[in-house]
């Protein structure tokens, strides 16, 4: 009898480990995290990051990561904005040089190098600020591939 107990229960261990093996969670870690999402809130001033195997996956990551870090925060106005994303290349968020709270102004930027992606950062902040900016983040995707192709857009 107790032979049939240690089968079952062993029986039991692998169902669960199956089932855990099948779960979105496990096919996430299975592909390589080639996007990166980012974020920021000029309430803050900071910005985040999400990495993921899809663009969505990346994104939905940066938000909620964007949130769970300012939650608490008292100057935080619930304005976590999604800046853009990057697959498989940098990505770099500025801001303006002066910051005196919201409204800030930022710009981001995109290349498959980190000065490209800092520079266009940099460009696009001081077209919408009138002034210079401040590199708050330069993030390279995870799985970064150099011989393939980088492509970024807005959210």
């Amino acid at each position: 009898m107790r032979r049939l107990y240690i089968l079952l229960a062993a029986a039991l261990i692998a169902a669960t480990l199956i089932a855990l093996g099948a779960s979105p969670a496990s096919a996430e870690r299975g592909h390589a995290k080639q996007y990166t999402a980012l974020t920021y809130s000029p309430s803050t001033d900071i910005s985040t990051v999400g990495d993921g195997s899809t663009l969505r996956s990346a994104e939905k990551k940066a938000y909620n990561h964007c949130q769970s870090v300012n939650t608490g925060d008292p100057n935080y106005q619930g304005d976590c904005q999604g800046a853009g994303w990057v697959q498989n290349g940098w990505i770099a968020v500025a801001r303006e040089a002066t910051y005196e709270g919201p409204p800030v102004q930022f710009g981001w930027g995109w290349d498959p190098t980190r000065g490209g992606a800092v520079n266009g950062a940099g460009s696009s902040c001081q077209q919408a600020a009138g002034e210079s900016c401040v590199l708050l983040r330069g993030e390279r995707t995870l799985s970064y591939n150099p011989a393939k192709p980088t492509n970024g857009g807005n959210w």
